[in-house]
């Protein structure tokens, strides 16, 4: 079928398949969970390479200002959400703030959030940003060439 999220669709399936018939997975000790959130946090910090960057100072500014902007957007969102469908503020957060499922499934975890809630809104962000977003580019820029190739 040729999806992009090969590696996402199997585990995920299996895990819903699991889930339906009744088995539950094992709970992860707190020393597996804070190493395990360590070692997401240090990769991420390895991906940043700052002496490849061109224009530090305009990318920072960008940086800290989109950063702001998604958190708040997330946040006064989360608000509306926990207002209402009468879940908590902390669900409501993490269910729509930007960052990758795992991560956000990790601090749900810790904080008491409903994960699956949490992980259900994450997954279907990342499914439509997977086969929605493509989509819809490919007609913005369809209709792009058509109008340049109508004016020239």
């Amino acid at each position: 079928m040729k999806f992009p999220t090969a590696y996402l669709l199997g585990p995920a399936l299996v895990t819903s398949v699991l889930q339906l018939s009744g088995l539950t997975g094992p709970v992860l000790p707190d020393l597996l969970l804070n190493a395990a959130q360590l070692m997401i946090g240090v990769f991420v910090g390895l991906l940043l390479d700052p002496r490849r960057l061109n224009n530090k100072l305009v990318t920072l500014l960008l940086a800290v200002l989109s950063s702001v902007v998604l958190i708040g957007g997330a946040y006064i969102m989360s608000l509306l959400f926990a207002y209402f469908d009468e879940v908590s503020v902390s669900t409501a957060l993490l269910s729509l703030a930007p960052g990758g499922m795992d991560q956000m499934s990790l601090i749900a975890h810790e904080v008491g959030a409903d994960l699956p809630t949490v992980a259900g809104y994450q997954l279907f962000r990342t499914f439509f940003i997977f086969f929605g977003v493509p989509p819809l580019f490919k007609l913005i820029f369809r209709g792009r060439k058509r109008k340049a190739s109508a004016i020239g």
